[in-house]
């Protein structure tokens, strides 16, 4: 098994992946080797970048919130509480959106 986030690794600072990464990604699956896409990112953009490639690969979401297998079913979900996240906008204490 061989796992990597996405951003500041497997993509390119323009945030795409290399000729060379696809490739490297294809052999690794073609061999049998199990690759895990291991990310903060939400699960809609990793599976777009999974199908890219048209490789199997389990993807692990929202930073370990969510886990898909192959076939991007969900096997595991941990979300935030809906009262904790409502208390905390209602608070101020977090602001909607996404920072890199």
């Amino acid at each position: 098994m061989f796992a990597s986030d996405l951003d500041g690794t497997l993509l390119s600072p323009d945030h795409t992946l290399s000729p060379y990464a696809k490739e490297t990604l294809k052999l690794l699956t073609a061999r049998g080797i199990h690759f895990v896409f291991a990310t903060g990112r939400h699960h809609v953009d990793v599976g777009q970048i999974r199908d890219n490639l048209e490789i199997k690969s389990y993807m692990i979401t929202s930073n370990g919130a969510r886990v898909h297998d192959t076939d991007g079913n969900l096997v595991f979900t941990h979300n935030l509480d809906s009262d904790i996240a409502s208390d905390l906008f209602r608070r101020g204490e977090c602001e909607p959106g996404h920072r890199d």
